[in-house]
């Protein structure tokens, strides 16, 4: 069996690497020819595009695939069930851990052999691979309600990420610049510093948006009209539409159960679907923006609108009266319904002025003005006796919020809540572990924590949180080695907690590492964070 085997180590390479080279036939019957082309590194070992590359690895072979006269790719489906792509794709999800865990089917990636992929190949190109039924798991979110998870076969994923390549190389140059959820070198950082950068002082009213439940009610009709619009290779379109009607597996009655609408979360095509759909509501807020920012800026009906998504949240700040973000409002809402089969969710929308502030990938934003001192006018200097005086302009503030993180710590059991004060508590799962393992956890979080918001104006109240950690970890030791005395766990191990066996220590930030970050230098961390609180409590 030629079974698919990985080195790892400084010196090498992860597994082999194929260039590959697409030529075009005839326009009357246009193909596509994938050639292998070996390089070796220099000691003698083939290596694949790495996952940041892999982007533009796909986007070079895809130009050879589209047809001068419609501008649409055609014969992609030779390009995904290329050996080359399927075999990328491999590399690509098989360090996840649960793409090894056993699903509907009991298939793992473990043992996946050259015979097999070959194998795979052929059923893509020939129109017969079948998507199997996912397995539905329901996570219980804040409100009580459940989210709705699809665990496809872990097999099928390497067709899912064959797929998603395929459509990141198409989509990913032509989407708007206002989008940054689950996009290559995009972040919630960078949706935040486009917000920090974009929203001046004359902005006054903002529209803080959510699309209602966007995964599980985007029509399948919606997202195949959409895909037909840049690509006409029907055997790829139809490899997608089985992927999104396999359906999924009740976990109550045990029955199959297959819909017309939505994108299976946790679905590697979930977010490429859903990016490439949601990409017409960025497109539609660029006209808006277009058509109000054409008013000269002083004139009376003078009208701004700034945009920025991550997935199915948004923001629109205006400059304009509550009525003028009313009415964008429901064109919003308009154009989500007619264009796109959604709907916004009202309860979490709404028109808020800048001066209250909304909350936006766990931030708090808003305008604030300097001291009432400090925004009189001033004279700076007289010229030909007249007096040169200065305003200063309203500032946008982004805040950590505190109280709702303390509030996660409590809902993780970091902390309990009593009469309105926080008491650290320690976290039970984490008991039984050893000593190291404890200490890196709190780490994970602490960095966590404070890496993310490391662009707040308010970034020395995280000490607080700091604390409580601090004191939640050493109570956590306490319990593991049947103490209920934190102040004797300062004593043992000393202020950093240090495992005497291991070395590790609690790193614990210093005041000057919490200080305000300077305008230039707030968002030059490379955090990669989608959904802060998913990411920072674990």
């Amino acid at each position: 069996m030629n079974q698919i085997n990985v080195t790892k180590g400084n010196n090498r390479s992860r597994a082999e690497f194929r260039d590959m080279v697409v030529t075009a036939g005839k326009e009357t019957n246009p193909t596509v020819q994938v050639k292998r082309v070996s390089r070796e590194n220099g000691n003698g070992s083939k290596v694949l595009p790495t996952k940041k590359k892999s982007g533009g690895y796909i986007a070079s072979v895809l130009r050879d695939c589209v047809k001068v006269q419609t501008n649409k790719y055609h014969a992609l489906i030779k390009l995904v069930s290329s050996i080359d792509v399927l075999t990328l794709a491999y590399e690509l999800i098989k360090s996840n851990t649960g793409n090894r865990t056993l699903e509907t089917t009991g298939e793992t990636l473990d043992g996946i052999t050259k015979k097999w992929l070959e194998k795979l190949s052929e059923e893509i190109l020939q129109g017969k691979f079948i998507f199997k039924p996912s397995k539905r798991v329901c996570i219980p979110k804040k409100d009580g309600a459940n989210r709705p998870l699809g665990v496809a076969n872990p097999r099928e994923k390497v067709v899912q990420k064959a797929i998603a390549l395929v459509l990141e190389g198409i989509y990913e140059k032509e989407f708007s610049d206002s989008s940054h959820g689950f996009r290559p070198d995009r972040s919630s950082h960078s949706a935040l510093h486009q917000i920090f950068i974009g929203v001046k002082s004359e902005y006054s009213w903002a529209i803080e948006g959510e699309i209602t439940e966007c995964y599980d009610y985007i029509p399948h009709k919606i997202i195949m009209n959409v895909l037909s619009e840049r690509i006409e290779c029907e055997k790829f379109i139809s490899l997608i539409k089985r992927s999104l009607q396999a359906g999924y597996i009740d976990p109550n009655s045990l029955l199959l159960v297959k819909e017309k609408v939505g994108i299976p979360q946790g679905s590697i095509l979930s977010p490429i679907l859903c990016n490439i759909v949601l990409d017409k509501l960025d497109k539609f807020m660029e006209e808006q923006k277009k058509n109000e920012n054409a008013v000269p800026m002083r004139g009376p009906d003078c009208r701004r609108l700034f945009y920025v998504r991550s997935a199915e949240k948004f923001v629109v700040t205006i400059v304009g009266s509550k009525a003028d973000a009313e009415d964008t409002k429901v064109k919003i809402i308009q154009f989500l319904n007619d264009r796109l089969g959604l709907s916004l969710n009202l309860e979490k929308s709404k028109v808020v002025s800048l001066m209250d502030g909304f909350k936006f990938l766990g931030a708090d934003i808003f305008i604030k003005k300097f001291s009432d001192i400090k925004t009189q006018p001033r004279t700076i200097f007289e010229k030909t006796g007249k007096n040169i005086e200065a305003k200063f302009n309203l500032k946008i503030i982004m805040n950590a919020p505190i109280k709702q993180l303390l509030d996660r710590l409590v809902e993780h059991q970091f902390l309990k809540a009593k009469d309105k004060e926080y008491y650290p508590i320690g976290v039970t799962k984490m008991i039984t572990q050893d000593h190291a393992d404890i200490l890196n956890y709190f780490n994970s979080v602490i960095n966590g924590i404070v890496n993310y918001y490391s662009f707040v104006d308010n970034r020395m109240c995280l000490s607080s949180i700091v604390r409580y950690l601090r004191y939640s970890c050493a109570a956590t030791l306490g319990r593991k080695y049947k103490t209920s005395s934190v102040s004797k766990m300062f004593k043992r191990f000393g202020p950093d907690l240090k495992c005497p066996k291991e070395g590790t220590i609690l790193n614990i930030p210093r005041s000057k590492d919490l200080r305000k970050c300077t305008d230039f230098n707030r968002f030059k961390k490379n955090i990669l964070l989608e959904q802060p609180e998913d990411s920072i409590f674990y």
